[in-house]
């Protein structure tokens, strides 16, 4: 009998620990298919991570709003909802902050730091693009190549669901990566 119970709760969490993975990647894929696209510029850093491979290490723009929300924590930063909007030039932006999820229209959850004079910076949590072993080495170089030019060339579109960000892809010059790969590599050929 006792054997029996053992085997039950072994399988159970068997069961537990397959469902968990599960569930995460059916909502980012879920974010992907139903989400609300917002592009937002953005900036290098460095990338690999141990446990799920190369990406390309990204750093969102960040952005500075109005907002007379108290901060809890004192000179420290702050969890919070960030509003998305889109703006005139087809950028997401960040329209307004709060400590509950909005009801009506996309929003992150976000980090923020108060800045003074009713200002707080808000950073999205926009920061790994996750790629093939093979092909993550050379975006992060048209990456970086393209953020060095000055103007910055580099943008990412991210879909927006219930709180959840997906980056769906990284543009290098308006163009998916994935594409703007395969015209160098075009263009390379003799």
């Amino acid at each position: 009998m006792r054997k029996r119970i053992a085997i039950g709760v072994l399988l159970v969490v068997a069961a537990v620990q397959l469902a968990v993975p599960a569930l995460m990647v059916q909502g980012r894929e879920r974010t992907l298919r139903e989400g609300e696209a917002f592009r937002f510029r953005t900036q290098p850093v460095d990338p690999y991570d141990a446990f799920r491979g190369r990406y390309v290490a990204l750093s969102a723009e960040q952005f500075t709003i109005n907002s007379d929300m108290p901060m809890k924590k004192r000179g420290g930063r702050e969890r919070v909802y960030a509003s998305l909007t889109t703006e005139a030039d087809g950028y997401g932006a960040v329209s307004s902050v709060s400590r509950d999820a909005p009801t009506t229209g996309a929003y992150i959850r976000a980090t923020v730091w108060r800045v003074g004079d009713g200002n707080v910076l808000v950073r999205l949590p926009l920061e790994r693009f996750y790629l093939p072993e093979d092909e993550a080495p050379a975006a992060e170089a048209a990456y970086r190549t393209a953020n060095s030019r000055g103007a910055r060339a580099a943008d990412i579109v991210v879909r927006v669901r219930k709180g959840d960000a997906v980056i769906e892809d990284l543009l290098i010059e308006g163009t998916p990566i994935r594409e703007w790969l395969k015209q160098q590599q075009t263009e390379a050929l003799p």
